[in-house]
């Protein structure tokens, strides 16, 4: 399996999701209704070189998200690049700091 690396944005505005296509790129699609009945989207972009791309551009502007996107940003530099895609060709330290990283991002992403 691969990295499954992305950044999803999930909003209740329409305007803002096709805002952040325009601008940023990637793509949003409907999700599902809220429980006040609002239509909910979801923008995403994925992939090493567009996450790395994005997060970069917006770092100097995220306060709640920052911790999390500086460690993303992290991670994607333990991506192989295409044609080396062999975790066993990954450098033992950079497969501890991968999981570390993971961790830490998915506590944040699941913290109540």
């Amino acid at each position: 399996g691969g990295t499954g690396i992305c950044v999803l944005v999930g909003n209740t505005s329409l305007r803002l999701m096709e805002c952040m296509v325009k601008n940023v790129g990637g793509k949003y699609h409907y999700v599902r209704k809220t429980s006040g009945g609002r239509p909910w989207y979801m923008w995403g972009i994925y992939g090493r070189d567009e996450v790395l791309r994005v997060l970069i551009s917006v770092l100097p502007w995220l306060v709640i998200k920052r911790k999390q996107a500086v460690w993303v940003v992290l991670y994607c530099h333990t991506i192989l690049p295409p044609g080396q895609r062999c975790f066993s060709g990954i450098p033992l330290r950079s497969r501890v700091l991968r999981r570390c990283l993971q961790e830490r991002v998915y506590k944040l992403n699941h913290a109540i």
